[in-house]
């Protein structure tokens, strides 16, 4: 009888060992879909962005041809990834715009010399 308990116990402890891994994966999965949704967020159909760009898109797609709404759905697609890749230096751009300005003296200072305030 023995080795039948210690069979039963090995089982058990298994399907302890299982039950926390499922519970482990679930949770992985609820992470996943939260930074997916932080992530896409701004693809929803409720984002009034979307909601604004939808005719527009419909209208561009509408009036051409197949070959060119191809052409203009990869330039899109370029265009989309392009922005995707310098859109995070457009902040350091634009600090370093307004502080060069903050920096720089007025034209008519540079312009006097000592003989011009006589």
């Amino acid at each position: 009888m023995s080795d039948f308990e210690n069979r039963r116990r090995a089982l058990a402890a298994e399907a302890e060992v299982y039950r926390q891994t499922i519970r482990l994966e679930v949770e992985n999965i609820r992470l996943y879909v939260r930074q997916s949704r932080q992530k896409y967020g701004r693809f929803r159909p409720g984002n009034p962005l979307f909601v604004a760009l939808a005719p527009l898109l419909t209208v561009l797609l509408r009036r051409t041809r197949p070959a060119r709404k191809l052409r203009l759905l990869s330039k899109m697609a370029v265009a989309w990834q392009i922005f995707n890749r310098f859109a995070p230096l457009v902040p350091g751009i634009i600090s370093a715009i307004k502080l060069r300005r903050e920096n720089r003296k007025p034209f008519r200072e540079e312009q006097k010399t000592p003989a011009a305030t006589i």
